[in-house]
Order: C-alpha cells, then structure tokens, then sequence
C-alpha cells in the first residue's frame, strides 16, 4: 500500500512539475517578442571600466558642422568601433571623405562590450559538429578556420599599434568536464574535426591525468586543451575610439548620453533616413545610413528582429586569486562544462608581482525555471541571485580537494 501511495505522490509531483515547465515555457515564448525598451540609465557596476585608460572620452558631447551627416551609428561598443574604424580607413584610401556621428545611451563603450568575460574563444569541435550538420564539412571548416583567424589579427593588431593595456594575448584554454559521457563525447568530436583541420591541436587528459596536470579534483573526469586567447574588452575599444578621434578628428563625432528613440525613412528629401535621440531635449539628425550597433536592443528600432533577437541576463564576476588558487595563470583561460551549460574562467595579468584577478562567468542555467528567467531580459540593472551563488562556489569546488 505504502508504494502505491509513494508512486501515486511522484506521479502527481511529475504532473505538477511538467505543468509548471509548460507555463513556464509558454511566458519565455511571450517575452521573446517583448520590445527591449531603452538601455538602463542605472545598470550594476561593470568590473572592466574600472580606471578606464582614456578619461577624457569617457564622456563626449561632440558636435559636428550641421545635423546631417553621411552615417549614424547607434551604440558605441566593440561592432560599433569595428564599423567606423572600417569606414573611415576606407574614407582614408580612397579619399572620398564622408562625416560619421555616433550616438550612445550611456558613456562611451557602456553597453555590452563592458560587461563580457574577455575570452577570444571558441570551441571548435562543438562548432564544427554542429556546423557540419547544416553546412557540410567543407563550408563548416572554412568558417572555422575564419572565425579562429581573429586571434592573431587582433593580436597582431595590438601590437602594431602599442596597445599593451589591451591585455591581448594568446592563451591555452582548458575545457574541464565533470562525466565521462562529456569527456567522451568531447573527445569523439574533436578526432571528428582534426581530419579536416588537421592543423588544430589539442591534448586530451583523463580523469587521472587532468587531476595530476591541472591539480583538480575527483570531480573532474577529463579535460582538452587547445588554443585561444584573452583581452581587456573595455580598454582594446577604448584604444580604437581613442585613435580615430585623433587620426579622422574632422570626420567623427561622438555624443555619450543621447539615447536614439526612433528611426525613421524620410520620402523625397535630400537624405534617406531621420534620427531622432533625447539629449535634454530631442535632437534630429537626418543620414543615409543608420548602422544599429546596440546588441539584443536593436529589436526597439528595428520591430522585424523581435522574437528573432533577444536579451539575456547574463552573470560575469571577478575575484582576487588567494592561496586557494595558487594554479592560476594568466596565460590560460578555463571552461567547465555540465550537460548542456558551461562556466568559464581566465586571469588577467600579473602586474608589480600582484597576481591578475580571476575573471569568470556562467551560471545562467542555475536561474530560475532552470534557466528560463534569463532569455528576454534586456534590464542591465538587476542581478539573478541563484547564478551569482552557484558563480562563487564553482570554481573552489573544481580545485578544491573534497
């Protein structure tokens, strides 16, 4: 009688479970399509604009000759800086000059660029994997292949031009697993994509071998290593924006807290588009070219992206390296994976003999309705509390013995 009575409890427990997911699942699909509203004017500190290198630019209310120019840029972050560098270079060669404006909600650089884990990283067999299943094998190499060749162009980069305070660098890059069944699947994908980019290397660690080599604990069962790299998000942009304001001093202009309420098509007028954007009081700009450089806030002006792009509230922390990490070094970067979520990790570097703070982020799956409350968040003001608590524990659970 007692397990009738005990399998009758967990049928009904299972019931109530799957009807909470279904409701859950269905207010997720309704908030996918929500407009995304405006950047937060109070957003939580973000880490990296901590000394910001350029202060001087932090905060700019530049006006150009007249209000109308050839582009407008909407967001000032790592697309953003990428574009108007581009342009402009290009303006430069061939000498077809054109004025760019470029308007941020907050100050320079505050959206989500400042507020990433800094990785230079991919996982190549992961992507592949996938890849190869909607693009073939070829297709899915050759944009393997493109979207690693990033790393040492920007290393490249940084270094031409003296950027050392971008913290760009190459590093090798761990991904732990904490089962067998991950370890083994891993591994499986990664003999799949070395016959096709054979030059991709990696070692692979048992759960004996990874414990010896990494010094972690029983709780991992196996690891991969391989390359990638690292950078300082915040100052690598600052940089760009820092040297086209003094290289193209006549051709850009940057205005910080002016944040774009609507776009709009202008019908038999000299220029193509209108931008309107609140600046104490609301400021048009009229252009031919509206570039939406804002991330998942896009979907505000641009109504066709909504249910197709979207906000997540994503959890990125930092701690100071104590002599429970003595394994850190800022010449690698870490991924834990766990079904189908992952942490990662990487340490900047070691500056005056002070080990770099550890930089690490994830968790999102430990929200609430197993992930379900992150998706469709575009609010930068507010934290998860249950991904910050699994965040702090995830790391000295990996290293630490048991």
């Amino acid at each position: 009688m007692g397990a009738v009575q005990s399998s009758t409890k967990s049928a009904a427990l299972a019931g109530k479970a799957f009807r909470s997911m279904s409701e859950q699942f269905k207010i997720l699909m309704k908030r996918l399509r929500y407009q995304a509203g405006f950047p937060s004017q109070d957003p939580t500190r973000t880490y990296w604009k901590d000394d910001p290198p350029f202060p001087d630019i932090v905060q700019l209310r530049m006006m150009p000759p007249s209000n109308r120019t050839e582009i407008v840029i909407i967001g000032s972050g790592i697309s953003a800086a990428a574009i108007a560098w581009s342009y402009l270079e290009e303006c430069s060669r061939s000498g077809n000059w054109r004025r760019v404006v470029v308007l941020e909600s907050r100050d320079l650089c505050g959206g989500a660029t400042s507020r990433n884990g800094g990785h230079m990283k991919i996982v190549p067999h992961e992507q592949f994997d996938q890849l190869r299943r909607s693009h073939g094998v070829e297709r899915a190499a050759a944009i393997i292949k493109f979207q690693l060749s990033h790393i040492p162009l920007l290393m490249e980069l940084c270094e031409n031009k003296g950027w050392n305070i971008a913290e760009c660098r190459e590093v090798d890059t761990v991904d732990y697993f904490l089962t067998d069944e991950e370890r083994d699947s891993a591994f499986a994908k990664v003999d799949a994509i070395q016959k096709y980019i054979p030059e991709l290397k990696y070692t692979k660690f048992d759960a004996h071998t990874v414990q010896e080599e990494f010094k972690v604990n029983k709780n991992v069962r196996g690891a991969l290593l391989y390359r990638a790299g690292a950078i300082h998000p915040y100052r690598f942009v600052s940089c760009v924006w820092d040297e086209l304001l003094r290289k193209y001093k006549h051709d850009i202009y940057i205005r910080t807290n002016a944040t774009v309420l609507s776009v709009r098509a202008l019908r038999g007028r000299s220029y193509a588009f209108e931008v309107v954007a609140d600046e104490l009081f609301n400021r048009t700009w009229e252009c031919n070219h509206v570039v939406h450089a804002t991330n998942a806030f896009a979907t505000e002006l641009v109504p066709g992206l909504r249910g197709r792009l979207t906000g997540v509230l994503g959890m990125v922390s930092m701690m100071r390296p104590g002599k429970l990490y003595a394994y850190s070094d800022p010449m690698k970067s870490w991924h834990i994976f766990y079904g189908h979520a992952c942490d990662y990790a990487m340490q900047r570097p070691t500056v005056d003999g002070r080990q770099g703070d550890v930089i690490f982020g994830g968790g999102c799956s430990r929200s609430g309705g197993q992930g379900a409350n992150t998706p469709g968040v575009w609010d930068e003001s507010r934290l998860e509390p249950l991904p910050l608590a699994h965040l702090r524990g995830i790391l000295p659970t990996i290293f630490r013995n048991p």
